[in-house]
């Protein structure tokens, strides 16, 4: 968009505005169908002035291919301390970080020594933050030497569970590997391969993200990429 003002020897200046952030988010909030060839020209502007992986991309992309990316472009917003995407868990879509700040983090096992009553205690825990399951179901794969004990002690209440005896178990953690900001990318495995995430991407403050998912047709340029 072009606006129009004078210079101080009051000759007329045409100077081009780019789009703010708000308008761009609208335009990706907006259906596939229901994006204009002006909005398409917008989200191209920001985007490559903005955002170096969209500036390279352009770049490197067959010129109809880069516009059906920006069709099929969508919005999500994740707030500080929420995961983006979690380990273990099915992929469905791929992300670039249109504002904010992550952290990617990677498991790690560490044996310690405690009682059944505790480790218990661990698992429920787990239960209650993962109601999938899939943290407890990768500890009893690495702790096998108790699972008959720990199948049968789960269904009881914590109070009941001895505290005498105590075992080597392996407990996981998360460590954080690396920090990233605007423009970075992620998922792109896990959708185009239907793999299971190898890494948790937590917001580490409110996170705005443009995603593209399994139900829209997959660029060329990401096929290609992976």
């Amino acid at each position: 968009r072009f606006f129009i003002r004078k210079n101080k020897k009051k000759q007329i200046d045409f100077e081009w505005e780019l789009p703010k952030m708000d308008e761009v988010i609208y335009i990706l909030k907006k259906l596939k169908k229901e994006r204009t060839h002006r909005d398409i020209k917008l989200l191209n502007e920001y985007l490559t002035t903005n955002i170096e992986y969209f500036k390279k991309l352009k770049e490197e992309t067959d010129p109809n291919q880069y516009e059906k990316t920006l069709y099929v472009l969508k919005y999500e917003e994740v707030k500080a301390g929420k995961n983006i995407v979690t380990y273990d868990e099915e992929g469905d879509k791929c992300y670039i970080l249109l504002e904010g700040k992550i952290s990617l983090l990677k498991p790690i096992y560490t044996n310690e020594t405690m009682t059944m009553r505790k480790y218990i205690a661990y698992l429920k825990e787990l239960d209650r933050r993962d109601p999938t399951t899939t943290t407890r179901q990768r500890l009893m794969s690495k702790n096998n030497h108790i699972e008959d004990d720990v199948l049968r002690l789960m269904q009881m209440d914590i109070s009941s569970i001895s505290e005498d005896e105590k075992y080597n178990i392996f407990v996981e953690n998360f460590e954080k590997i690396f920090e990233a900001n605007e423009g970075f990318s992620f998922g792109e495995a896990a959708l185009l391969h239907k793999q299971k995430r190898n890494a948790t991407i937590r917001a580490e403050k409110l996170c705005k993200l443009i995603y593209i998912d399994k139900y829209d047709e997959i660029p060329d340029y990401l096929r290609a990429s992976n």
